[in-house]
């Protein structure tokens, strides 16, 4: 059996999350999602679980573009970024 690739969804559209989350489990069914909607909520949750995975939406309340994916980046140093 294969094990959950933990996810860390940072989206701050609720339906875009949701979307995203339906299409990755019905696809491949092994993901486990932690949704937040900033990158100061993503910091948090990184500092308290680790994740393989984080997914980044570059336009969110408290950040954007490059800034999102560098302090991200330096949050989650081995999380594999996209």
């Amino acid at each position: 059996m294969r094990s959950r690739v933990r996810i860390l969804l940072v989206e701050d559209s609720p339906s875009d999350a949701a979307l995203l989350k339906e299409t990755l489990t019905e696809e491949v069914g092994h993901f486990e999602f932690t949704h937040v909607e900033t990158l100061d909520r993503s910091d948090e949750q990184t500092r308290q679980a680790g994740f393989e995975v984080a997914l980044l939406d570059l336009t969110l309340p408290d950040s954007s573009g490059r800034d999102t994916f560098l302090r991200a980046r330096a949050e989650a140093p081995l999380c594999r970024l996209s």
